[in-house]
């Protein structure tokens, strides 16, 4: 496919949609559970669209619900590589530099940003979220900001690739802020208290 828009529903994300996938099913009975059909499939394959919004990340974390990807523009690549009802090595995605707005919980984050998120090959696979985030404006839930400026980057990891699995797979988040500015140290009290 290519020079389409993509929708989610009835939400316009992206436009310039160009891209090509490889999709097998196996054998399932009708009545299977959704589980079993998305065991089944085997899907690879890759796109690339300019983004106007970011949704379609959020798939990536699905067994975080607290992290969230709000809002972005720019131009986003996707290859996905899926098979056993789960993401598999290979499956990857970007934004080039886009603002961008991230939810952690009741935590705001808003930058301009570029993102890589890649599952890795091995035994122990895993997935990675890769985030630098520049002119930046952390607040908790839509109060005054509390850090400013600079940019910070943040790195999250999970083994949590499947489709299916119900549990919550632990992730594990490292920020590093840089040059940030915090106009009153009293507006952290929040964070610190939980």
């Amino acid at each position: 496919f290519g020079e389409e828009d993509l929708y989610i529903g009835d939400r316009k994300i992206g436009d310039n949609l160009q891209g090509k996938f490889e999709y097998r099913m196996g054998p399932f009975h009708p009545d299977a559970t959704n589980d079993v059909i998305i065991r089944s499939m085997v899907i690879d394959g890759g796109m690339s669209f300019a983004a106007r919004a970011i949704e379609p990340l959020n798939l990536l974390f699905a067994e975080a619900p607290w992290v969230q990807f709000a809002e972005a523009e720019g131009m986003f690549h996707l290859h996905l590589k899926v098979s056993e009802g789960q993401f598999q090595p290979g499956t990857r995605a970007s934004l080039e530099e886009a603002p961008l707005k991230i939810r952690v919980g009741a935590l705001e984050v808003e930058g301009h940003a570029s993102l890589n998120a890649e599952v890795s090959a091995g035994e122990n696979a895993q997935l990675t979220l890769n985030t630098l985030l520049k002119d930046i404006r952390m607040s908790q839930a839509g109060d005054l900001p509390f850090l400013s400026g600079g940019q910070f980057t943040l790195a999250a990891t999970t083994r949590g690739l499947s489709l299916v699995e119900k549990t919550f797979a632990p992730m594990r988040l490292k920020l590093v802020v840089m040059e940030g500015k915090v106009p009153d140290l009293r507006r952290l009290n929040p964070l610190l208290a939980t």
